[in-house]
């Protein structure tokens, strides 16, 4: 409930194979809508990020539109930042075996914090200069171009006053 209170929105994280099963990502978000309405947690969007980025064309986009989903919010790189749609805005999902748009879009991640700390990635150190800057020339190019910096930083790596100084940092 403090979470919504503070004004940040609640989305779908649902589990490890939900990316390529309709039923599971169905049961997954109807749990979730039910704990919400039982706490009097209303948005006028709901959105996803499937577990690990794992994602799967047409089918994850189909699983979440037909659970009810407005946006997923996966597409995005593990190994660096960037742009793997190719832009920082929303846009409508095309459905390219159907030739239709569906009514979910896609909110690219721009960024997430274990790309770059992650020594399976880029290992940069928490909070170093050249992470900084790597992050801001990512983060200046979105608002270059009047996009949305959509940015995952896991709750996890907060207990840590190195990582929340550095989530501070990027965000000012």
């Amino acid at each position: 409930t403090l979470i919504n209170l503070s004004g940040h929105e609640i989305g779908l994280h649902p589990s490890y194979h939900t990316f390529e099963d309709p039923e599971q990502t169905t049961k997954e978000w109807h749990l979730l809508r039910e704990k919400c309405e039982q706490l009097n947690i209303c948005q006028n969007t709901w959105g996803g990020r499937q577990h690990y980025l794992r994602f799967k064309t047409p089918t994850t986009w189909w699983n979440l539109e037909s659970a009810g989903l407005d946006y997923d919010s996966t597409l995005g790189f593990a190994e660096h930042p960037g742009f793997r749609c190719g832009v920082c805005y929303d846009f409508p999902v095309f459905d390219l075996q159907k030739s239709e748009t569906l009514k979910l879009l896609e909110k690219p991640l721009i960024w997430m914090d274990v790309s770059l700390i992650s020594k399976l990635y880029m290992g940069f150190e928490v909070g170093s200069e050249e992470a900084l800057s790597y992050t801001l020339e990512i983060k200046d190019l979105c608002k270059k171009y009047n996009g949305d910096f959509n940015l995952l930083y896991h709750d996890n790596y907060l207990i840590e006053s190195s990582h929340f100084q550095f989530l501070e940092s990027i965000v000012a």
